[in-house]
């Protein structure tokens, strides 16, 4: 999508797991052919205009995304639980790994992915995660609730709800501040 945006050659992005062997495979780029409908379909329906078997090969019953794609993309080694920021980003995509965690966990996480974002950089979430317990909402304003995208306003313990209160009540929601485009 990047790519269709014509962002892609000004775009880096940084895929961090803890498991090593999905960030080796993840680098790799290289999936088995019965996932490539699947993936094609949940590509076209985010908003993709082309079809994914434009950005990868097919062959001997698997497919590889493409080099030029890949170029794109650092793989890198990042616990949640431990290891701090190690970069400034227009965007922080985490879906479905908050809810294993613990309350006082989910917190130290959603401070690290908004010490992570530039102001008016973009939180996604999984569509079974929130903001809304947390004191991180305060950094925060709504973008998309059913699709759980937020972006950053604030700092956190700093700025008031929109409702003027601090530490209750949930998210006001927004338009995007920014007046520019997430990479």
């Amino acid at each position: 999508m990047l790519d269709e945006e014509g962002l892609l050659e000004r775009s880096l992005i940084y895929a961090t797991d803890i498991n090593d062997l999905a960030l080796k495979k993840a680098e790799d780029g290289v999936f088995a052919l019965p996932a490539f409908d699947d993936a094609d379909r949940r590509y076209r329906a985010s908003g993709g205009r082309r079809s994914l078997g434009d950005y990868c090969v097919a062959a001997h019953g698997f497919f590889r995304i493409d080099q030029r794609l890949r170029d794109h993309i650092v793989f890198a080694h990042h616990n949640l639980v431990c290891d701090g920021v190690f970069c400034e980003v227009q965007a922080v995509l985490c879906r479905n790994v908050l809810i294993y965690f613990d309350r006082e966990l989910q917190e130290r996480v959603l401070r690290l992915f908004h010490g992570s974002l530039v102001r008016g950089g973009f939180l996604c979430l999984g569509t079974r995660e929130s903001l809304r317990q947390s004191e991180a909402r305060l950094g925060f304003s709504v973008t998309d609730r059913e699709h759980r995208i937020f972006h950053r306003t604030g700092e956190i313990g700093t700025q008031k709800s929109r409702t003027g209160e601090t530490g209750t009540g949930e998210i006001g929601t927004g338009e995007i501040g920014t007046g520019g485009r997430a990479a």
